[in-house]
C-alpha cells in the first residue's frame, strides 16, 4: 500500500477550529424520558446501551440534560439534539418518537359490586 498526495494543513485556521470545536459539542441523543421537573429545567432520560459482547445484556444509564418539554412527556421515547455547554448538556431540540404505555398492574381491581350474571338466593 502506498499513500500518494497526502496533504495536510500546516496549521489549523481558527474557523476550522471553531468547526471542529461546534461539532464536538452537538451530540443527537434518543432515549426514555423517565423525570422532568418543570421548575429547574431537568429531563432525565434512560438510554439503553447495546451489549459489547454476544452474551451480554443490555445495559441501561442515564442522562440529566437541560430544557424544557411539553407536559406528558414521561414515558415518551424522544429523539433530542442536545449541546454540550461546559459539563452540560442543553437540549436544543426535540421530538417525540413513540409514547410507551404505562405499564399494567400486576392486581386487578378489586370491586365491591358482584357480577352482573350472578344470581342471589334468599
Amino acid at each position: 500500500m502506498s499513500l500518494i498526495s497526502v496533504k495536510t494543513p500546516s496549521e489549523y485556521t481558527e474557523s476550522v477550529k471553531a468547526e471542529f470545536q461546534s461539532l464536538a459539542d452537538n451530540f443527537s441523543v434518543q432515549g426514555l424520558v423517565g423525570y422532568q421537573d418543570f421548575e429547574k429545567g431537568i429531563v432525565e432520560v434512560k438510554i439503553q446501551r447495546s451489549p459489547r459482547m454476544k452474551n451480554d445484556t443490555p445495559k441501561d444509564f442515564k442522562l440529566r440534560l437541560l430544557g424544557f418539554l411539553p407536559p406528558k412527556s414521561v414515558k415518551c421515547f424522544w429523539n433530542f439534539q442536545v449541546r454540550r455547554v461546559g459539563t452540560d448538556l442543553v437540549i436544543q431540540s426535540g421530538e417525540c418518537i413513540k409514547y410507551m404505555a404505562h405499564e399494567q398492574s400486576k392486581t386487578k381491581k378489586l370491586s365491591t359490586k358482584p357480577p352482573k350474571d350472578t344470581h342471589e338466593y334468599t
